[in-house]
């Protein structure tokens, strides 16, 4: 299974609500129809991730660097270890899809207030 990283999930979920939040606060016009069309296309890609099972984590690479020195002769032989972590937001698999489904909705949200906007503007 593959791994979204935490900061880019992150970042994608601030610039959805961001992008949805500012159309709706100002008015009706070819930049906010740009920008609901962002944040339904971010939503949606959020929603087909999550809910295909892709997890989100944050992982973590450290290399260790430590000097030994060897018994026989006394050398000093340099040893590298590394070690990977990673930090689990949404796990991996089926146990997270119900989150996609709510990114769906905001994404159904968006382009119903993008509608509105446009039945406004046809008929007022």
């Amino acid at each position: 299974m593959a791994i979204i990283e935490t900061g880019v999930f992150i970042f994608m979920i601030i610039f959805s609500f961001g992008f949805m939040i500012w159309a709706a606060i100002r008015s009706a016009g070819a930049m906010t129809n740009i920008l609901r069309i962002v944040s339904i296309a971010m939503f949606f890609g959020l929603s087909l991730f999550i809910t295909s099972g892709t997890g989100v984590a944050a992982t973590q690479t450290e290399t260790i660097s430590t000097n030994l020195i060897n018994p026989l002769n006394g050398a000093v032989v340099p040893v590298t270890d590394t070690v990977t972590s990673q930090a689990v937001l949404i796990p991996e698999g089926t146990e997270g899809a119900w989150m996609g489904y709510i990114f769906l909705g905001f994404a159904f949200v968006s382009m119903a207030l993008m509608v509105q906007d446009q039945w406004r503007l046809t008929f007022n």
